[in-house]
């Protein structure tokens, strides 16, 4: 018997990588990136994809009981969702990634690169978590 250690990807993870190859095809080639309207993808997480699942729920419980105090919270609800995927999407534009330096490394490990983020903005503070996952998992 054949026994694997690692995880197989799940829906979620392969739908996911699915969609942002079809979104990127080889627009970000370049060392120097400005993140514009079409360089930016803001996409809801598994959190966000819940959450508009309830909002759906919600607003099908409303619409069968006729009830308009739990349809004007569907409605509040998908407009906070629309609101936070514009503000992503207003926080990132105007951007600028710069490639620096990279680490070599090899196959168990992770790759080191060594990026700097400008902006034009007057911002008093900022706050930028990146988070890149391998596109397919590493086997153990």
């Amino acid at each position: 018997m054949n026994n694997k250690t690692g995880k197989r990807p799940t829906f979620w993870f392969q739908f996911k990588a699915k969609v942002f190859k079809l979104l990127v095809r080889n627009k970000h080639n370049t060392e120097h990136l400005t993140l514009t309207h079409n360089t930016i993808y803001v996409l809801p997480s598994k959190l966000g994809v819940s959450f508009l699942v309830v909002t759906m729920l919600n607003f099908i419980l409303g619409i069968n009981y006729q009830n308009n105090l739990i349809l004007a919270m569907a409605y509040l609800m998908l407009v906070v969702m629309i609101f936070s995927l514009l503000m992503g999407y207003s926080n990132l534009k105007g951007l600028k990634i710069d490639y620096k330096n990279h680490i070599a490394s090899y196959a168990p490990c992770s790759a080191l690169l060594e990026l700097q983020l400008k902006t034009e903005k007057n911002v008093n503070h900022c706050s930028l978590f990146m988070k890149i996952k391998p596109s397919q998992p590493l086997m153990k």
